[in-house]
């Protein structure tokens, strides 16, 4: 399958506009770039490929591009490249700042509470069903990009889209690394690592950017303690902004919300929206790693809220463990992160009342990944 990058543009409006044409259909992406900024050529090329992911064998794109640039998008889409060979320097070379990109939600919420002040905030605004996102996040005056490309279907190919503001804007913001809010439950795989390189993904190395992503060593239920100490009041309209009303993400941010409250006393608590499970367990790799301390803290009668049919392995499981790694940071993650920036992010830990991990940790952590690895493969 092949996909046609072309037609490169800024219009009156200041949006860089490309066309994308596949068998199936043809669009217009825009991005809205800040003072009629254009980025150079090889970081559009770069960007414009985390939508192209490794859906297509081919891609054409009609911009040009260093070797070294095409070389990259080879790889990492597994595709054909074809464009104008460019014997121009990629671009001026990284800058110093940091940034994060940033959706207001409580995992980038909490990222935000352990960096420092003059990190480069990065919001994507995709209107729509996710305007109620760009109404909170605009409180924290992030650099944003208004785009239609997820829209137009381009958001289903890579996770990686996510980031396409650092590369666009790397030289508008003179940032030299990115990060997201990322957490530990995000991908199953997290659970086999005892450390992370924190290398970053090859569409953000070749644009020259490191990565650090401040909150991977934590769960969601560290993140609700990071947002519990550092800005509370920030936490009802964060939990409107994230997800549509009786969803399962919003329930499931809101028992961990009321779990944290019983557990330490903060004050802060929400209202289910639905008191029958979305789906059943197995289904989501994200709930189902939360499910044993749901119940271990909470009771299998309010886990069953969220999640249907959770086999008895589990509850057994979640009744004979203590858990605390779920309230505790995962120090392996944090391998290769300068000195200072560590120090801040456990410093801003600590005084939210999350430890290391101790020994026992260590232990219920990799039997959570072996008990799990039954449903996700990926786990193990």
């Amino acid at each position: 399958m092949k996909i046609e990058f072309t037609d490169f543009g800024v219009d009156d409006a200041s949006a860089l506009g490309i066309t994308a044409k596949d068998e199936t259909k043809e669009s217009l992406l825009t991005f809205e770039m800040p003072e009629r900024f254009v980025p150079a050529p090889d970081l559009i090329g770069l960007a414009i490929s985390t939508l192209a992911g490794t859906k297509y064998d081919e891609i054409v794109i009609d911009l040009p591009l260093t070797r070294r640039t095409q070389r990259v998008i080879e790889d990492v889409c597994g595709a054909n490249v074809t464009a104008p060979v460019s014997q121009l320097p990629q671009s001026a070379p990284a800058g110093v700042n940091g940034s994060l990109n940033f959706s207001g939600g409580f995992d980038s919420l909490a990222a935000l509470m352990t960096l420092p002040e003059d990190t480069k905030l990065i919001a994507l605004d995709f209107g729509g069903n996710f305007q109620r996102e760009a109404d909170f996040f605009q409180r924290f005056q992030p650099t944003t990009l208004k785009t239609n490309f997820r829209s137009e279907g381009f958001a289903n190919n890579s996770w990686s889209f996510m980031g396409i503001g650092s590369i666009l804007l790397r030289d508008y913001l003179e940032i030299g690394s990115y990060g997201f809010g990322s957490i530990i439950e995000a991908a199953p795989m997290n659970l086999r690592q005892a450390r992370h390189s924190n290398t970053p993904r090859p569409w953000y190395a070749a644009a020259g950017l490191k990565q650090l992503n401040p909150v991977q060593g934590l769960t969601e239920i560290g993140t609700v303690m990071l947002l519990a100490k550092h800005c509370p009041d920030f936490i009802r309209d964060s939990l409107k902004s994230l997800a549509g009303p009786g969803s399962e993400k919003l329930n499931r941010k809101v028992m961990l919300l009321n779990i944290v409250d019983d557990r330490f006393n903060t004050g802060i608590r929400g209202g289910l929206d639905r008191s029958e499970p979305n789906f059943n367990f197995g289904h989501a790799f994200t709930t189902d790693f939360l499910t044993p301390y749901i119940i271990k803290m909470a009771g299998l009668d309010f886990a069953q809220q969220l999640v249907g049919e959770i086999p008895q392995k589990i509850v057994d499981f979640a009744r004979g463990h203590r858990l605390d790694f779920y309230e505790r940071l995962h120090p392996g993650f944090y391998e290769n992160v300068p000195p200072a920036s560590k120090q801040l992010i456990y410093k801003r830990c600590l005084e939210a009342g999350i430890d290391p991990y101790t020994e026992n940790d260590w232990a219920e952590y990799r039997a959570v990944a072996s008990l799990l690895s039954t449903w996700h493969s990926a786990a193990a």
